[in-house]
């Protein structure tokens, strides 16, 4: 059992000890090949003629892809409604920016470079600086910003970006990657799409707070079809590239799972992040037409899997 809601099992409890029967009791585990799965159980406990619990008959259904349906759905219309509104902010904000930061610099400039008005007045530049850069990165989580699209091999990539990535790792991460040649073409823009892998091992390597860690990043092919298998809702039937990139760092619960992608939202302490970089990810991500799903529980560490729709033909 990797996910326990204490409510819910002090529910069944209750009934086991009263023996009677449940109804929609729901749990997470892993299953054979490591994957988190949901369950909803009804049944009927029965027991031996001392009064031990021996089972139930009843019946078990698989909400593994409902819960995450639900979940996709309700991610999707909250980013849309939350990106209208943040890149109307934005707009406004950089709007007020732009006259304090020209003033100020016309300002500096006019005292001596060792006087106290100077220093002053480069501090305030550079909070507007660090302002401007917060209210690019509330544009692109809107996807107001500009994306240049182009069809580009999605393996190359990775690759490159997976370079970057390991020369400035920290060295208690040790990861490993696993890359298909035969991914496929994408039509993306590719400095975006490199930043959505940026921001997800970003975020895992935060997760690991200096301890040593694994990563492990993966690059495939997969097919969303209509089966129960292969569909995933929010996306429609055909190719995609599959990118994965899962730690063994703590892990996340059930409410956390639900709020990662929201702007802002953060598990760190205050100052050492802005929580924008999940949502700017998956806000890329919605751009280009693809989705991201997050499977994690606490103490079993974190997998991210991006999708894109693949296309055919290179970029010329």
């Amino acid at each position: 059992m990797v996910d326990k809601d204490e409510a819910a099992w002090k529910v069944l409890q209750d009934d086991l000890d009263n023996r009677r029967p449940f109804r929609n009791f729901e749990y997470c585990r892993k299953d054979k090949d490591g994957e988190i799965r949901y369950k909803r159980v009804t049944g009927k406990p029965f027991f031996d003629r001392g009064g031990v619990f021996l089972g139930y008959r009843g019946y078990t259904t698989d909400i593994t892809e409902s819960r995450r349906t639900e979940h996709e759905f309700t991610q999707r219309n909250k980013m849309e409604s939350l990106g209208s509104l943040a890149g109307g902010i934005a707009h406004n904000l950089n709007n007020t920016l732009q006259p304090i930061m020209i003033l100020s610099q016309m300002t500096r400039d006019a005292f001596p470079a060792d006087s106290d008005e100077h220093q002053n007045l480069q501090l305030i530049n550079q909070a507007c600086a660090r302002a401007k850069e917060l209210v690019e990165r509330i544009l692109a989580f809107s996807r107001e910003s500009s994306y240049q699209l182009r069809k580009v091999d999605i393996y190359e990539i990775v690759r490159e970006e997976l370079e970057l990535i390991l020369s400035i790792v920290p060295t208690n991460i040790t990861i490993r990657s696993r890359l298909s040649k035969k991914t496929g073409i994408v039509d993306v823009d590719p400095i975006q799409t490199q930043t959505v892998l940026m921001n997800i091992v970003a975020n895992a390597i935060d997760a690991f707070e200096g301890k040593p860690g694994r990563i492990r990043i993966s690059l495939s092919r997969a097919r969303v079809g209509s089966s129960s298998e292969t569909a995933i809702a929010t996306l429609k039937k055909g190719d995609y590239a599959k990118l994965t990139v899962a730690d063994n760092g703590p892990g996340m619960d059930e409410k956390t799972l639900r709020r990662i992608f929201d702007p802002f939202f953060t598990t760190k302490q205050p100052g050492k992040g802005t929580g924008l970089g999940l949502s700017t990810a998956i806000g890329i991500v919605y751009k280009h037409g693809g989705t991201i799903r997050a499977i994690s529980a606490p103490g079993e560490g974190a997998t991210f899997e991006v999708f894109l729709p693949l296309v055919q033909g290179k970029d010329s």
